[in-house]
């Protein structure tokens, strides 16, 4: 390796003493241990943890909710997650493979951060003397100098630091049908969810049409998916010696020719390599693989893998989708019935939700909620054109005030159903939301659920011991009408607590919910359907207000709000069909404008009317400022591109949804 054949000296930790060496060094934390099933294999087995998390410390320094800032210097397979760490997790499954010490290879400026969380375990680690990104090795170099430092084995597995897989996947199991072929080198592969934008971001393997599991050929990070089957590589890899001479001719001839390092130093390279060598090279689908590369990764992988158990400075996330009404509103609140649901935004390169971040404080920090950079700040570099165009466009109020709302009454109720119940007061509370602001997709009942979740959550409360799903919903919408005296119906709140698509019937003495029937979920799944949004649109409770006026005043209004009452009957059933749905849209926003006359925002009408003219039927989602549409006829890619231009053009998003389910 180039840097150590310069003989620079490098220093690491050792037993608390500085040591001197000129090239790098291996350090045994603890004494070989036989581990369960794994003594009777001969593996030795690596985990990557040598790059500088560039990326992620961007996105967390960036971050507007300022809710992980504690773990801006911690690596990527340090960080906390469920319990342990993501590096630990290698480690335990490592330790189930094998009784050779785990292989730990990281870099000069994390190796102390290395050494003190390991202390004792059995591993082995392995300093590559890189004490920045511009001096790093790349992570086949690193492979390669791990391997150099291993124990002799029939095979050698390499996992990246940062990756997890399901829980579902066996790796022993894999292990033992790779040891019981006559493979050189083996790998991971799983379906992409949206190929044309991962394809992107990740290597890609195309597999034999004559057996579905050898690798013909491997493309890293393409800009367009190519034509053949493909899956996406997860990092984690299975050697042969024959894999590990070929990987140093690799290394060897890209030194040579002085390549670029970005040429060649990621492992999916050398796949590259091995299968033009006419190494056999094996592939195993698997269902998925949780990749920390930024931020948003990371949130994920804290929803999906959260569980009793936490790490010091672990995250709990509680989060809320966005939500439209389909059928009905605004009957809802006047003892009509709607039908709502939770959305998800189908191409959004993040997701469109709420989060409320909660942990752990320091003992006697107390509470701290802190200001979302973008909601809350009260600075505004850009000068007076900008305070005036985000205060008229998003309101004067910011989130801090619902998380704040939220907070006293999640603290009301479990106190008084539980007296006995002791919290810690030493929590910090941390918030952010990518729904569109103030265009009735019920983004500030969303902040509000997501925070109530994220501290039931973070207590390790059972909702249900408080109350039922109907209560919650209840004292999400107390938290805003009675506190902040926002006018405010059930209906937000029903949808998004519960999770689903939501009938509810606000006639009788108490409001009757229920999930939409299986039957009717499943067809909603299939439609195509769309939000449109524009950022003219005003406060959800200056538009009920008008509209309270109107219903009070006049006979026909209450006619007519009787007949959009009517129209949620559709979704109540079994099933549906999709014209009765399109045909009950068209009349349920047709009513709105008889009852709000010249009281309609024009923006509204206008996006409904375009809507219209591309064969798809529309309405209102909430308040104003967005639409919901599903399409008559299937929709083509093409038809598609030409209906986002149009909107665009006229100032409008247009974005395609499904309903969303907790399930």
């Amino acid at each position: 390796l180039s840097h150590f054949a310069k003989g620079t000296r490098y220093r690491t930790i050792l037993g608390g003493k500085i040591v001197s060496y000129s090239r790098s060094t291996a350090i045994t934390m603890a004494p070989s241990a036989t581990s369960g099933s794994g003594a009777d294999r001969q593996c030795a087995c690596v985990v990557l943890a040598a790059g500088f998390g560039t990326r992620l410390a961007t996105s967390i320094a960036s971050d507007p909710s300022q809710a992980f800032l504690h773990l801006l210097e911690t690596p990527k397979p340090l960080l906390p997650l469920g319990g342990s760490s993501i590096c630990e997790r290698w480690v335990g499954i490592f330790g189930q493979l094998s009784s050779a010490a785990p292989i730990i290879i990281t870099n000069d400026a994390h190796f102390p951060l290395y050494h003190a969380a390991f202390k004792g375990r059995n591993v082995q680690l392995i300093n590559d003397g890189a004490v920045s990104n511009d001096t790093r090795l790349g992570a086949l170099a690193d492979v390669e100098l791990a391997l150099r430092n291993a124990p002799d084995a029939d095979a050698y597995v390499i996992a990246a630091g940062d990756t997890l897989l399901a829980p579902s996947v066996d790796i022993g199991a894999l292990l033992d049908a790779f040891l019981a072929s006559d493979d050189d080198v083996a790998t991971l592969g799983y379906r992409m969810s949206n190929p044309r934008v991962e394809c992107k971001s990740r290597g890609l393997l195309v597999l034999s049409p004559e057996d579905g599991l050898h690798v013909t050929k491997f493309v890293e990070k393409p800009a367009e998916p190519p034509k053949e089957e493909v899956l996406a590589s997860a990092p984690v890899y299975f050697f042969r010696r024959a894999a590990i001479e070929e990987l140093r001719r690799f290394l060897a001839a890209k030194r040579e020719e002085k390549a670029p390092l970005a040429s060649y130093d990621a492992p999916g390279f050398f796949l590259a390599r091995a299968v033009a060598a006419q190494l056999r090279v094996r592939c195993s689908a698997i269902p998925h693989r949780i990749d920390i590369g930024s931020l948003r990764e990371y949130v994920t992988a804290l929803q999906q893998l959260s569980g009793p158990e936490r790490a010091g400075g672990e995250v709990v996330v509680g989060r809320c989708w966005p939500r439209v009404g389909l059928l009905g509103n605004p009957s809802d609140g006047y003892g009509g019935a709607c039908v709502s649901c939770p959305i998800e935004f189908c191409d959004a390169p993040e997701p469109v939700e709420a989060r409320v971040f909660v942990r752990a404080a320091d003992e006697g920090t107390g509470i701290t909620i802190i200001p979302n950079r973008e909601r809350d700040g009260l600075t505004y570099q850009s000068g007076w054109a900008q305070m005036c165009s985000k205060l008229t466009s998003e309101g004067f109020y910011g989130g801090i005030r619902l998380v704040q709302a939220a907070c006293v009454k999640f603290y009301q109720v479990v106190s008084e159903k539980d007296p006995s119940l002791t919290l810690t007061n030493d929590v910090i509370i941390g918030y952010t939301s990518s729904i569109p602001f103030s265009v009735g997709l019920a983004g500030s009942s969303a902040i509000v659920t997501a925070t109530v979740r994220g501290l039931l959550q973070f207590f390790r409360l059972e909702p249900a011991a408080f109350g039922s799903d109907a209560q919650w919903a209840q004292w999400v919408m107390e938290a805003e009408t009675h506190h902040l005296q926002i006018k405010a119906g059930l209906q937000d709140r029903v949808a998004q607590w519960f999770g689903c698509p939501m009938g509810m019937q606000f006639g009788g003495a108490e409001p009757r919910l229920a999930p939409l029937r299986p039957g009717v979920c499943g067809r909603l799944l299939q439609a195509r359907m769309y939000c449109v949004y524009s950022t003219q649109s005003e406060e959800s409770g200056v538009v009920h207000a008008s509209l309270r006026q109107l219903y009070d005043g006049e006979a026909r209004v209450r006619t007519a709000m009787d007949g959009i009452a009517a129209l949620s009957d559709t979704l109540m059933g079994d099933s549906f069909s999709l014209d009765a749905l399109c045909d009950a849209m068209d009349r349920n926003f047709d009513l709105r404008v008889a009852i709000l006359g010249g009281g309609m925002a024009a923006v509204n009408r206008e996006m409904v009317h375009l809507a219209r003219s591309h064969g798809l039927s529309g309405k209102q989602a909430g308040s104003g400022g967005a639409i919901v549409c599903v399409a008559r006829e299937p929709v083509s890619a093409e038809k598609e591109v030409e209906m986002r231009k149009a909107f665009a053009e006229r100032g409008f998003v247009l974005c395609s949804v499904r309903p969303a389910t907790r399930g």
